[in-house]
């Protein structure tokens, strides 16, 4: 095979020079099932093999060599570095995984044919749309990563992972995770709890019964509402509208806002059917419509 179809990594376990045998070769098959899962989901067209070389000292060390080729006829492009490719899906999933810490993200939206991802925090990260899908939808990559981490962390002689791309004396670090990271990693996917789901309502019309001006502290901040002629109680997480809120827009019993409104479902298996969760987020207001004297009816 071309050598122009190879790419050498190393696989670092930070620690010591020893590792526990079940440790390496329980951790190892778990990564192999992730790569080959994202590389069948990311490069249909490739076949990509993983050969190990000989251990390196310090920390422990293993040299990993990829070797890519491709269906005849189908698709062909020597330039596509399949396994580095891969290898970044692995850790931008990695990375997902650390900041939303098993949770669902707060928002997502399309930019360009990437996704930006909004963390509980209002922070937010930018990954690729075909990443981003697989870390909602793929059983096999998400628990082969839980093992993985969970299994890392109950070694406690191994401080961290690494994966460098290595290219004559060139170096890269394509993924970096600490001991502190693992835990975080390793929680389960609330995208894959398939005993519960969700929808969102755009541009609905909630009445605001009691709002929360003064939260508790380590609290969620939950306002009742009356939506549809019934009452509910609704978590705000538009960070502009609670800001608003902090510097002074007074509302009160009797306002309305024009908000998209996210109501979950859990599955009743007695009935065979989702039934709602009785929870609700507003994730948006759109508008702000202080209660007037006129006597209003609305169809809702």
């Amino acid at each position: 095979m071309s050598k122009d179809n190879q790419s050498a990594f190393e696989f670092k376990y930070d620690g010591d020079n020893f590792i526990d045998l079940n440790t390496l070769i329980t951790s190892q098959f778990h990564f192999l099932a992730t790569f080959n899962e994202l590389q069948k989901e990311l490069y249909p067209d490739a076949s990509v093999k993983i050969k190990v070389g000989a251990f390196k000292e310090g920390s422990f060390i293993l040299e990993l060599l990829s070797e890519t080729t491709w269906i005849e006829n189908l698709f062909s492009n020597d330039n596509v570095e399949v396994a580095a490719k891969v290898l970044g899906g692995f850790g931008s999933i990695l990375t997902i995984r650390k900041l939303l810490k098993g949770k669902k993200a707060e928002k997502v939206e399309e930019k360009n044919g990437n996704v930006e991802v909004t963390i509980g925090d209002g922070n937010t990260i930018t990954v690729s749309n075909a990443v981003f899908n697989i870390y909602q939808n793929s059983t096999v990559v998400n628990k082969a990563i839980e093992k993985n981490f969970e299994l890392l962390n109950n070694d406690t002689e191994i401080e961290g992972i690494k994966i460098t791309e290595v290219k004559g004396n060139a170096r890269k670090d394509i993924l970096n995770v600490e001991r502190t990271s693992f835990e975080d990693v390793s929680k389960p996917n609330e995208y894959l709890d398939r005993s519960q789901t969700e929808n969102t309502l755009f541009n609905e019309r909630v009445f605001i019964k009691k709002p929360n001006l003064y939260p508790q502290k380590n609290r969620v901040w939950k306002w009742e509402f009356l939506h549809r002629g019934r009452d509910i109680k609704a978590k705000i997480i538009d960070k502009e509208f609670l800001r608003d809120i902090n510097n002074g827009l007074r509302v009160g019993q009797g306002d309305r806002l024009i908000v998209d409104l996210r109501v979950y479902y859990k599955f009743d298996k007695r009935f065979n059917t989702w039934v709602e969760a009785n929870r609700f987020d507003i994730i948006k207001v759109h508008n702000f419509e202080e209660r007037t004297t006129e006597t209003q009816v609305h169809l809702i």
